[in-house]
């Protein structure tokens, strides 16, 4: 749900800083005095394409195939349930499609890191101005500790998880795979 809430407000800020200052400035963007208004940000910058990525494309896949989809009351899935739902589904997503299940998870986890890095420069820069700290690091500095931070210990779980024997049980193997399957993803 905060992610929904983060989507939404930027969108929203979006649009509403960017009508209103069209009205406050002239058609170069700069305010009466010659100053620049660094409220609009461009829709290509690497912090929105970050967002767009992961908000379009990579986390819908990941909530209908991960949440939605293994609750559906269909026959062939009959509702795995939460009590089913541990690790053995994401290993046997990555035992079965690894290529697919690898990029996904490889995608939302650097999509999120990236834009966590250069999202907090900007929090950051426009909130403690004055204090040294994480928005006075280098772009690629930032990227390090983001990378080292987020995405190695998540990745480095899931290699772990996925050299684990898979301990899944026959009828259980099928419903997940049922589940699986009504993702477009998966079915190409």
């Amino acid at each position: 749900m905060p992610i929904v809430v983060h989507a939404v407000a930027g969108a929203s800020k979006r649009l509403l800083v960017g009508s209103s200052l069209s009205k406050s400035s002239n058609i170069a963007g700069l305010e009466p005095s010659g100053r620049r208004l660094f409220l609009w940000r461009p829709l290509t910058s690497f912090l929105s394409l970050s967002g767009y990525a992961m908000i379009l494309v990579f986390l819908p896949v990941h909530v209908l195939v991960h949440r939605y989809y293994p609750t559906l009351r269909t026959s062939s899935i009959s509702s795995v349930g939460p009590s089913s739902l541990d690790y053995e589904f994401v290993k046997y997503g990555l035992y079965t499609w690894p290529w697919r299940s690898w990029f996904f998870y490889v995608s939302i986890v650097g999509s999120v890191a990236l834009h966590i890095a250069d999202g907090t420069a900007l929090i950051w820069n426009t909130w403690f101005k004055k204090s040294n700290g994480w928005g006075k690091l280098s772009r690629k500095t930032r990227r390090v500790i983001s990378f080292g931070g987020i995405v190695v210990p998540v990745l480095s779980g899931l290699v772990v998880m996925v050299r684990e024997p898979p301990f899944i049980m026959s009828f259980l193997a099928s419903r997940f795979r049922a589940a699986f399957m009504q993702s477009f993803v998966f079915r190409v």
